[in-house]
């Protein structure tokens, strides 16, 4: 009895000291000149180097629904590239969309600042990660100010660390991602069943029936009430 209890003792004190030790390495993998390699340990997670740091932004919701912040990029692509979120809702798209495409066709990972997905991940289920405020600020960046068209040169651009700028609309840039740019501005589920719900009470004036079709017109107000005037 003595033994056995001796025995399972002896393996307890071996397992915490096992795990102590990879606690520890974990804790201070960072302290390594060239880090550690806790894949075997972690074999879901992907230990980020500089300068690329992927975080998701707090308060987030991760579910079915949610746009996730922190996805895998694909091991060919290399690089980091973002876009200044300039303008506003529809503006933002545009750059959303024109990042994604020329990333993809440059072979150069693509990545979003705090202040575009704070415009457009409560409304779609977008999948870019978006880049940590510290390493926007300590990257090389070489920026590029972007014009209203796709052009030659943007199928050939070498840079590795590359931000672009701009008010790039056009379809020019992303027509053959068309399917993949529709998964992106893919509206949450709560509000296509808020919108359903809204269009669901409406009825015919002289008749009361329900519409059997419905055209959304989108107004740019924010351009009548600013830009219009000074031209």
């Amino acid at each position: 009895m003595w033994l056995r209890s001796h025995r399972q003792l002896c393996l307890a004190f071996l397992l915490v000291c096992v795990l102590s030790v990879i606690f520890f390495l974990h804790i201070h993998q960072d302290s390594f000149p060239h880090g550690l390699g806790l894949s075997i340990l972690c074999p879901d997670r992907r230990l980020v180097t500089p300068p690329v740091a992927i975080f998701c932004l707090p308060g987030t919701a991760m579910g079915p629904n949610a746009s996730s912040s922190c996805p895998q990029h694909p091991a060919s692509l290399s690089g980091t590239w973002t876009v200044y979120p300039n303008g506003r809702f529809g503006n933002q798209m545009g750059q959303y969309a024109t990042l994604l495409a020329l990333a993809q066709l440059n072979g150069r990972r693509a990545f979003i600042l705090p202040a575009m997905h704070a415009a457009l991940a409560p409304v779609f289920r977008i999948t870019l990660p978006v880049l940590a405020p510290e390493v926007d600020s300590r990257t090389p960046w070489r920026e590029l100010q972007l014009h209203d068209w796709m052009s030659e040169e943007y199928a050939d651009l070498r840079d590795p660390f590359l931000k672009l700028s701009g008010f790039p609309c056009s379809w020019t840039f992303f027509h053959h991602l068309r399917e993949q740019i529709r998964r992106e501005f893919t509206l949450h589920d709560h509000l296509r069943e808020e919108a359903q719900s809204v269009l669901g009470q409406l009825r015919l004036g002289r008749t009361g029936d329900r519409p059997r079709t419905f055209v959304g017109v989108h107004v740019r107000r924010g351009d009548y009430l600013q830009v219009m005037p000074q031209r």
